[in-house]
């Protein structure tokens, strides 16, 4: 049986009256939603669907999301979320590489990407997709717990994404690890901050596990999270990090009432500790960190709120870990010959278990790379104290995290490459009070000549949003090692030294 239908079942069994999904005015039941995924996948069967096939999806957070994704999984179908601001180019080449048959979505993405698309499309207001077949009318196929539930992306070093390939066992462990150490409790409703179309969107999936009713937005924006936590009267709120900083920033937090909300789940990256005070002392409710990773399945550990260090009445707090495992993941810090480190040294922290994923799709080499022994290399550097707690030092690799969302400067370098006045060119990570990290570039101008604003309109037409730099930087030369490697820690050092 796949995992979205044990999922489904056990809501419709356990809770079928309890809300399941919120999205704005709209509301469906366990018992509803169940109803409404059975009858989408038997019209996507009927449409020719079936086992194996990888299906796109394109869209802003929304009920039918969830209920597409439940739906392929009831078929064996793994489903493909792509970002909907990617721009279409780069929307159609992912599609490519994974072989879609389908992408289904939204109207007007699907117009907007409609040139780049190797594929059919199904718009969310096609009555072939609004008009599900009856249930019991058609006979669904069997689903087994290695077939394949989804290919999410990540980018990989060469700037091409990469097809992180999660199968059902993957995110039945995943949930029953997260779920035994978290313990929600039964009535929780799940304010979903992040979007569903990255590794992000397993949690929301998780929670509906244990009961939990899932509110979810268009996209996040501070006003419009801060009125959805007072209508829903939610008490879990799920974003990264610089969402936090921004409701903090928001006028409306302290007059909305929030006094259901109680506790803010966060990921993607660490909390920056003024950060934590701060919303801890203006919010009063309980803090949980998840440590995953797409390649891990979702969640691998967790820091609880006893382990954050906030006391009533306390100052700042230090380094928040990023947690101890959840049940049936390990984790190892290793050095550079994959031996294990003793506590309190720094290494890089491998993981395994059940929810790795099965490897990168249609990518044996960069799958080799990525494991060692069954273990999962992370890429992460960090220490493990004597409790078992990781602390994380940095990465492992050049990749540049704005906000949870990944950005490899080797991407945005080649499209900068391109333009005839770059003669040579850099991409680093530098530090931002609202997201953390943003990537900005040094380029080396032909002829001194500078064209920054032609630059700029590049990578505006070829890279999604959070991809671009935050600005341009002209310099004479980049340093680089005598091997021609380019030096990106003294090029972030020059640059932050400046800020």
């Amino acid at each position: 049986m796949s995992w979205t239908q044990e999922v489904l079942e056990r809501g419709r069994r356990l809770w079928p009256g309890r809300a399941a999904i919120v999205d704005g005015a709209r509301s469906v039941t366990y018992a509803e939603f169940d109803r409404r995924v059975s009858e989408l996948a038997g019209a996507l069967l009927a449409g020719g669907v079936g086992r194996g096939d990888r299906v796109g999806v394109l869209s802003r957070g929304r009920l039918e999301v969830l209920e597409t994704y439940f739906a392929l999984g009831r078929l064996g179908a793994p489903f493909v979320p792509v970002n909907y601001a990617a721009p279409p180019a780069e929307l159609g080449s992912l599609l490519a590489r994974c072989g879609a048959s389908l992408l289904i979505g939204e109207a007007d993405l699907l117009e907007r990407a409609a040139e780049s698309v190797p594929c059919p499309t199904l718009s969310y207001d096609d009555e072939r997709y609004r008009e599900g077949a009856p249930v019991g009318t058609v006979e669904l196929p069997e689903v087994d717990s290695t077939d394949l539930l989804a290919i999410l992306h990540t980018s990989a070093t060469t700037g091409l994404p990469k097809g992180v390939m999660i199968d059902h066992r993957s995110l039945r462990s995943t949930a029953i690890g997260y779920l035994a150490v978290a313990r929600p409790d039964g009535d929780v409703v799940w304010l979903n901050g992040c979007p569903l179309f990255h590794g992000a969107l397993v949690q929301p999936v998780i929670m509906m596990a244990a009961g939990a009713t899932i509110v979810l937005m268009p996209a996040f924006t501070p006003q419009g999270c801060l009125a959805e936590l007072e209508r829903t009267r939610a008490t879990h709120l799920w974003l990264v990090p610089p969402m936090l900083r921004f409701l903090l920033m928001a006028r409306a937090l302290d007059t909305i009432d929030r006094s259901s909300l109680r506790e803010i789940v966060y990921s993607a990256a660490p909390m920056p500790p003024e950060v934590l005070t701060e919303a801890w002392r203006r919010l009063g409710c309980r803090f949980r960190q998840i440590y995953g990773m797409t390649e891990g399945g979702g969640p691998m550990g967790t820091t609880s709120p006893e382990e954050h260090g906030l006391v009533p009445g306390g100052g700042p707090v230090g380094p928040v870990p990023v947690g101890r495992p959840v049940l049936g993941m390990r984790m190892s810090v290793r050095d550079d010959d994959g031996r294990e480190v003793p506590d309190g040294e720094l290494g890089e922290v491998w993981v395994r278990g059940d929810g790795l994923m099965q490897g990168y799709w249609q990518d044996p080499d960069a799958t080799r790379l990525a494991f060692r022994d069954g273990w999962l290399r992370t890429g992460d550097l960090g220490r493990m104290d004597e409790r078992g707690l990781v602390y994380l030092a940095g990465r492992d690799k050049d990749l540049i995290n704005r906000g949870g969302q990944k950005v490899y400067p080797a991407e945005v370098e080649q499209v900068l490459a391109a333009h005839p006045r770059v003669a040579d060119v850099a991409v680093v990570a530098v530090s931002d009070r609202e997201w953390g990290e943003v990537p900005v570039a040094c380029v080396v101008a032909r002829d001194g000549d500078a064209g920054v604003e032609d630059m700029m309109a590049l990578v505006r037409a070829q890279l999604a949003s959070y991809k671009r730099p935050a600005r341009i930087e002209l310099v004479s030369e980049l340093p680089r090692t005598p091997a021609g490697k380019l030096l990106r820690r003294v090029i972030r050092e020059r640059l932050e030294s400046r800020d």
